[in-house]
């Protein structure tokens, strides 16, 4: 597999504390220590200094008061202040909040008043609209409220940074809103986008309603879910809601539905436009594992999103990406921390316990190219609510945040800025977070033949404990900073190997509070491109068009009409009840594929033969005593576990060669049924060939001891399909190159 190179940028931050404003640039402490050490350190002293400042959350007062600014503005430019009284459940008190409160403004900042007083039907919330900044900087106001009897400390909103460049703006918001209407989901459509504006003083908020599309007419003796007058009332609730939310000034609304998916969690499918009705949505066909495109009659969401966590599914599903689907992560929602590894766990953030739970560092060290979202997830928690306190009523934990880059305010800027990744994450604290690594920022790759350099810049909303930067699992520098909040980092990377090379830092602040930004690639711009093209008369010629040379060019004949997987693109409905297993191919390139295994009621023996190499990732999904279990030789033995019903699932991630026959053969003891790539068998063995190859032949080899840049080589019509470089030992600028050519008809 192809190892990518990315960045990916963790930040945890802590409860506002009166610290003066430090501008970045202040010396920290540089230490390389060994991961599992500096893990366990630095989890006891963060839970260590969180029990000092959670011991004083009980003497606040009734009401907590919030000050939410813009993390990121230009000077001179007009900016509205929030102040929301809010109750220990997050949200305003039932009787509204009247009285005056103090405002600490920064040097700097105009526009606010040292005093501002709430009125009755201000619903305990105050909106100071034109707020500026004259000069770059960080801003941090601080108000709290005015008494005469008693003198209540200063509470700090989350920073401001004022700059002059030409990055885009930081917008926050949250996609996993409920819309779901009554006692067991959410708010109604319209209050929740309402209080996501107004109290949570969000930027856009995204409102799905949770729909199973598994039943269909006839099957799971269920019927359409078209037929379902309640679903088709809460959709345009939902819808009617978007549209009204849509026509607020600076807020942006998203509509979508959320799909289960079997025992693998769910997934949420957006619209950024155009929102279907009713009838175009009831033909939804089921989401088949990992999450193929959502099949509607002609209509295409434009984001899609696996709400799972690190156990709960195969990482090599994220290497597949149909239509309006995008590799994204949710490492954050109420529900805790989805994919720092197992056993990293937090008193107030959560993690996964799960023994089989894999990390998103060694996600991304594996060269799969994702970004990192954080969401609310919870039906009657409300996202940017309190994240220093806890969380609100109704949710396990705080509700999340993403920050979208982007200085568009529609859904379709904010939508395209998920599918670039051009995103962070937190936990729910407005941390700022900037990454760059050349020219190139969150979601970006950076190309370059010299060294390559990472700027990191941190304002939190609290100490700064960690920031360690890591290159894919392995820590390769920390730095523990001492009383600061605002930090900017400069590290040497070193010069770019051949292979995209993924690197990754994580800032972890006293009370545990994190950020976690999406990749940023790296790797050589200098490198060959060998591609095939074909003459006027049809002969074939392998072009370098790359900017450096390739040396020991193997080129190899085979006979086969077309030895690999013809591209998957036939939309199948769900796996029907009668069946016991289910097996699925899907190939994203000309050398790799994923197998798809799932099954229930049934014992035996999966065999995977004739590859050049195999990554499995067996049974992560399924309970202790169940799944897939290696036993060598290429074999699996598939146990049901001791619920039936439940499907067992398992993931390969194998690279197919030109020369030998490949194939998934499922041996049973007694007759069963499976769902065979679409097609219902009933037998105890089945075969599923991975490639065109039948039997082993002998394929025509050729070297080229040199192909300059521009280079290009002829070679004579064959009935053959030639291969360049099939053992992919040639690194290559362009990773979506032809390698492949059939002369002959496929």
């Amino acid at each position: 597999m192809r190892r990518r190179t990315s960045l990916i940028l963790v930040v945890a931050a802590m409860a506002p504390v009166g610290i003066g404003i430090s501008m970045g640039g202040d010396r920290v402490r540089d230490r390389r220590p060994s991961a599992s050490t500096s893990v366990s350190r630095q989890r006891s002293e963060v839970e260590a200094d969180r029990g000092s400042a959670q011991d004083g959350l009980g003497a606040h007062a009734p009401l907590s008061l919030r000050i939410i600014a813009p993390t990121t503005c230009r000077p001179g430019r007009g900016f509205p202040v929030r102040f929301v009284l809010c109750d220990q459940s997050g949200t305003p008190p039932a009787q509204p909040f009247t009285g005056p409160i103090e405002i600490a403004v920064p040097p700097g900042m105009t526009g606010l008043p040292e005093r501002l007083v709430f009125q009755p039907d201000d619903d305990s919330v105050l909106v100071q609209e034109g707020v500026t900044i004259g000069q770059e900087g960080i801003y941090r106001i601080r108000a709290r409220r005015a008494s005469s009897d008693v003198v209540e400390p200063w509470l700090e909103g989350n920073p401001t940074v004022c700059r002059v460049d030409d990055r885009p703006s930081v917008r926050w918001g949250s996609l996993r809103g409920d819309g779901s209407d009554g006692p067991e989901g959410g708010r109604h459509p319209e209050a929740y986008l309402r209080d996501c504006r107004r109290i949570g003083g969000l930027d856009f908020a995204g409102l799905s309603m949770p729909i199973d599309l598994s039943t269909r007419s006839g099957e799971r003796g269920g019927d359409r879910a078209g037929s379902s007058p309640s679903l088709e009332v809460a959709w345009n609730a939902l819808s009617g809601a978007v549209r009204a939310a849509n026509g607020t000034d600076r807020f942006t609304a998203i509509a979508g539905v959320t799909i289960p998916m079997a025992s693998l969690g769910s997934v949420g499918a957006y619209f950024k436009a155009g929102l279907p009705g009713w009838s175009q949505l009831s033909r939804l066909s089921s989401v088949v594992w990992p999450w193929d495109p959502v099949v509607v009659d002609g209509l295409r969401p434009s984001l899609m999103i696996a709400h799972l966590d690190a156990a709960s599914i195969p990482y090599t599903a994220l290497g597949v990406r149909g239509r309006g689907s995008v590799s994204i992560l949710e490492c954050y929602s109420s529900a805790g921390m989805s994919f720092p590894g197992y056993g990293v766990t937090d008193p107030v953030l959560g993690g996964v316990t799960d023994p089989r739970a894999m990390s998103l560092f060694r996600v991304a060290g594996r060269g799969f190219s994702v970004g990192l979202a954080g969401d609310g997830g919870a039906a009657s928690g409300l996202p940017g609510i309190d994240p220093a306190v806890g969380a609100p009523h109704g949710s396990a934990r705080p509700p999340g945040l993403t920050a979208v880059l982007t200085d568009g305010t529609t859904a379709e800027a904010l939508i395209d800025a998920y599918h670039r990744r051009r995103v962070y994450a937190t936990s729910g604290a407005r941390i700022y977070l900037d990454v760059r690594i050349g020219g190139a920022g969150m979601g970006e790759v950076h190309h370059t033949d010299h060294e390559a350099k990472a700027v990191i810049s941190v304002a939190g909303t609290s100490e700064i404990r960690y920031v360690n930067l890591f290159d894919g699992e392995r820590v390769r520098t920390q730095f523990r900073p001492t009383g600061k909040r605002d930090l900017d980092l400069s590290v040497s990377l070193g010069e770019p190997a051949a292979e995209a090379q993924p690197f990754l830092v994580e800032v972890i602040q006293a009370d545990g509070h994190r950020a976690w930004s999406s990749p940023i690639w790296v790797r050589r711009r200098s490198l060959p491109d060998l591609r095939w093209e074909r003459t006027a008369k049809g002969r074939a010629v392998l072009v370098n068009g790359g900017s450096s040379a390739a040396r020991s060019v193997t080129v190899v004949g085979h006979p086969s009409a077309y030895p690999f997987l013809r591209p998957f693109d036939e939309p199948y409905g769900p796996i029907p009840d009668r069946a016991d297993a289910a097996l699925r191919v899907v190939r994203y390139d000309d050398t790799r594929a994923l197998v798809f295994v799932q099954y229930r009621r049934l014992e035996g023996h999966l065999t995977i033969t004739g590859l050049k190499a195999i990554l499995a990732e067996a049974g992560r999904s399924s309970p202790e005593g169940a799944g897939p279990e290696p036993v060598g030789g290429g074999r699996w033995r598939l146990r049901a576990g001791a619920d039936t019903r439940a499907w067992q699932t398992a993931c390969f991630d194998v690279t197919i060669g030109p020369r030998k026959p490949a194939a998934l053969v499922l041996e049973i003891g007694a007759e069963q049924t499976v769902w065979l790539q679409g097609a219902v068998q009933r037998g105890r063995k089945f075969r599923m060939p991975l490639n065109g190859v039948d039997r082993q032949v002998t394929s025509r080899t050729l070297r080229l001891p040199l192909l300059k840049p521009g280079g290009r080589w002829e070679m004579p019509v064959t009935p053959l399909i030639w291969a360049a470089d099939p053992d992919g030992r040639i690194a290559e600028s362009n990773e979506g190159n032809n390698l492949y050519i059939p002369i002959a008809r496929r």
